[in-house]
């Protein structure tokens, strides 16, 4: 099973989100904010509407209240940001399947930066490998201290690899710019880096940090 969290970011297409999740077996939808419009636009059963709901009118808060499993007004004034409400929600009744984020890139760059700095969050180092944030053009994975595969996206031209924090021992092999148990003492942006093949998997691995890994294509 899949939590699938929905966002009001503007990097977000309805017919991308559509097809990327008839591909999934079983999922949980919850809508953030104005996400929730692009569920109930979508037709998609909805798990849990949260949000302050400041930009959405008053016909889709009723709407959403009357067919959400669970709905959740938070106060405009608040120390989370909705995302963050939406997170600790489903990791009381979901603290075990993978999240997906859409709607997360894009518009204001403090919320995209806000979204982005989820992984500094102590409570959410043990749920960082389950957690990809997915745009039109961008698709990210944080991770951990480990050896990891890497599969290539079908049409993702590029692979970044961002350093959240000093990274140790950093190995990339089946890419185009290989590394060997390289250190970085401070957060360190590697990208345009490239599959050596469609159809082969890289390897990762690092002993201490934390990175992004950001497979990407030019947009439009």
């Amino acid at each position: 099973m899949t939590v699938v969290f929905v966002a009001t970011g503007p990097d977000y297409d309805q017919d991308h989100f559509l097809a990327e999740v008839a591909g999934l077996d079983q999922a949980v939808f919850i809508g953030i904010d104005r996400g929730v419009s692009r569920l109930l636009e979508a037709g998609l059963p909805i798990e849990l509407a949260i949000g302050d709901y400041d930009s959405v009118p008053l016909a889709v808060q009723w709407q959403a209240e009357a067919v959400a499993q669970h709905f959740i007004r938070l106060a405009t004034d608040k120390d989370q940001t909705d995302t963050e409400a939406a997170i600790e929600w489903a990791l009381n009744h979901y603290p075990d399947q993978a999240y997906y984020f859409y709607g997360i890139f894009g518009g204001r760059i403090d919320h995209e930066l806000s979204n982005l700095w989820l992984a500094y969050q102590p409570q959410l180092q043990d749920k960082l490998i389950d957690m990809t944030f997915i745009g039109l053009s961008n698709r990210l994975k944080f991770y951990r201290p480990g050896t990891y595969q890497i599969s290539p996206l079908p049409d993702y031209d590029y692979l970044s690899f961002i350093g959240l924090t000093s990274i140790k021992n950093l190995t990339l092999t089946g890419v185009k710019y290989e590394l060997d148990q390289v250190d970085y003492p401070y957060p360190i942006a590697l990208v345009s880096n490239e599959f050596i093949s469609s159809d082969q998997d890289m390897r990762l691995s690092f002993s201490h940090g934390l990175l992004m890994a950001i497979q990407s294509r030019d947009a439009g």
